[in-house]
């Protein structure tokens, strides 16, 4: 029904997923597609487009608030997908969810309290915690071949630390993909409420997770209620991350406000008006492109998976949410620099797995979100280089 097969060079429009290709000395009339940054390369779904087309032949670009109808749309998807039923007046937009990262940082921390994250983990979590002069322990997730388990025990330690004040988690987990389950994630609850921290739940992924797992709503746990920040947003998923829209969820009052507070402070703007139309549309009309999506996701994965069965050094990790897959060449015998080199002179161009934290320095991530026939196309150029180097 859908189209997933067409794609074009992106950097004639300068997008960020497309900058690696110059790297590699590669221009837009180049046909190969990169599997970097968390965006996809498939059409965005048709009722998507009409929506925004509509409502700019129809309606002054202003500056705009949410909308009840906006708000009902949301709250409305929230309880379908998740069972949450979070308070219509706990809501408020923000551009993205890394904007929100940092401003709950600025909100509820100063300079040199601790900021507590799971490692490896998406880059953006140190860079707002860090560049806000914040201290950053780290809990370092226990590595079943890129199946990762959360280390309680080193949690309960640094939660004690009275300068710890806050917690960030990815749920689901980038760049792992790992669904956390219902008991980790009560877990995490039960250590935060009794050391008094926030916690602040990304949960950008959570739409899109597979047969075989479910995704918690951290605002769901009981002992979550009164000390957290749930992100949300329809972006990744339906592919709108240019259009700058995200919900954050803040039930305690006090902590709402602050983070309102800090938002203006900062000069930060509500959500971009055509990104709360999208994400209403996709909210309302969205459901089977997402499932259909979900299985050419899949569908890559499986050719993925096929493609590193039989080849010593390479573990691929279970894709249980979004369209990141997750690799380990760690047994390759290979440095990481080699390795990165060689990809780069296959033009496999994926995310170097040492930008998400040292604990993966021998991973890449590869962003499964193209048409089939291009992912092809990348791993018969990976498997020539490999051969070249007597690696297979």
């Amino acid at each position: 029904m859908y189209n997933f097969k067409d794609t074009y060079n992106r950097l004639i429009e300068e997008a960020s997923k497309y900058q690696c290709l110059r790297s590699v000395g590669l221009d837009e009339k180049s046909d190969i597609v990169p599997m970097t940054t968390a965006d996809m390369d498939f059409k965005l779904a048709d009722e998507i487009g009409k929506e925004i087309k509509k409502y700019v032949d129809s309606h002054v670009l202003g500056y705009s608030r949410m909308t009840q109808e906006y708000l009902d749309v949301c709250l409305a998807y929230y309880k379908k997908n998740y069972n949450y039923e979070p308070k219509r007046d706990a809501i408020v937009t923000v551009p993205g969810i890394v904007t929100a990262l940092s401003t709950a940082v600025g909100a509820y921390t100063k300079e040199n309290d601790k900021v507590i994250i799971f490692t490896p983990v998406y880059p953006p979590f140190y860079e707002v915690v860090e560049m806000q002069n914040r201290e950053l322990p780290k809990c370092k997730l226990i590595d079943e071949g890129g199946n990762y388990k959360i280390n309680f025990k080193e949690l309960e330690e640094l939660a004690k630390d009275k300068k710890a004040k806050l917690i960030l988690l990815s749920n689901p987990h980038n760049p792992g993909s790992r669904v956390w389950t219902k008991e980790e994630l009560e877990k995490i609850a039960k250590i935060a409420k009794e050391n008094n921290l926030i916690v602040v739940s990304d949960e950008i992924h959570s739409d899109v997770i597979y047969d075989g797992y479910k995704h918690t709503c951290y605002g769901n746990l009981s002992d979550a209620k009164d000390n957290s920040i749930i992100c949300h947003a329809a972006s990744k998923t339906y592919n709108i991350a240019g259009l700058q829209c995200s919900n954050i969820i803040i039930e305690n009052k006090d902590l709402y406000n602050k983070f309102v507070q800090t938002n203006l402070s900062r000069g930060i703007e509500r959500a971009n008006i055509l990104g709360m139309v999208a994400t209403k549309a996709a909210y309302e009309k969205g459901e089977l492109w997402k499932e259909e999506m979900k299985k050419v996701v899949m569908g890559n994965y499986d050719l993925l998976k096929d493609f590193f069965k039989d080849k010593k050094g390479f573990k691929l990790a279970d894709l249980e949410s979004s369209f990141l897959a997750w690799l380990s060449y760690k047994d390759l015998g290979i440095s990481h620099d080699d390795f990165i080199k060689l990809i780069h002179q296959a033009k496999f161009l994926a995310a170097d797995g040492l930008d998400y934290g040292k604990e993966s320095e021998y991973y890449i991530r590869i962003n499964l979100g193209l048409p089939k026939e291009k992912l092809k196309e990348n791993l018969d150029r990976l498997e020539e280089k490999l051969k070249d180097r007597n690696l297979i």
